[in-house]
C-alpha cells in the first residue's frame, strides 16, 4: 500500500500571480467549479498535483492550510502540515517548483519545516539556501 509522508512547510511567498493562483486554487475547498491554467513543471503532471495542500484529503487532523496575505507587506504566508503516500515524489517536485517562489529576506539557511517518511529514523530539514529550497537530512526523529 505504501507508506505516508509528512510534509510540515512554514515559509513567505514573493507576490508573483501565476503562483499566488496556483496555492490559491489548491487550498481551495471549492475547486471543482474552478479552471486554471498550470505551468510548465513536472509537478504538474502528476495526477495528484491539486490535492497535496487541500486539507480534505490529506491533512493532518486539527492542523489547517493557511495562505494569505503577509500581514505588513505585499508577500504571502503558507503554512501547511500534510500527509501524503509520495508514490510520484508529488512533494519534491512541489517544492522544486516552489522554489522559485519562496522568500527568506536577508537570512541564509531559513529553516521552514520538514519531510518525514512513515516509521523513518531521520527527517529531511527543509531549508532556504541562496534562494532555493534545500534539503537536508537528521539522523534522528523528530
Amino acid at each position: 500500500m505504501g507508506h505516508y509522508t509528512n510534509l510540515n512547510l512554514r515559509l513567505y511567498i514573493k507576490n508573483q500571480p501565476e503562483c499566488i493562483e496556483v496555492l490559491k486554487y489548491m487550498v481551495s475547498k471549492e475547486r471543482s467549479s474552478q479552471s486554471i491554467s498550470t505551468p510548465e513543471h513536472p509537478f504538474f503532471q502528476t495526477e495528484r498535483w491539486q490535492h497535496l495542500l487541500n486539507q480534505d484529503s490529506c491533512a493532518v487532523a486539527g492542523i489547517e492550510t493557511k495562505f494569505e496575505p503577509e500581514l505588513f507587506g505585499q508577500d504571502y504566508f503558507l503554512s501547511t502540515h500534510v500527509s501524503i503516500k509520495n508514490y510520484c515524489g508529488e512533494i519534491e517536485k512541489f517544492l522544486n517548483w516552489l522554489s522559485s517562489y519562496a522568500y527568506s529576506g536577508s537570512n541564509q539557511h531559513t529553516v521552514i519545516g520538514y519531510i518525514q517518511e512513515e516509521d523513518a529514523e531521520s527527517v529531511s530539514l527543509l531549508q532556504i539556501d541562496r534562494g532555493k529550497i534545500v534539503t537536508t537530512k537528521l539522523d534522528s526523529k523528530i
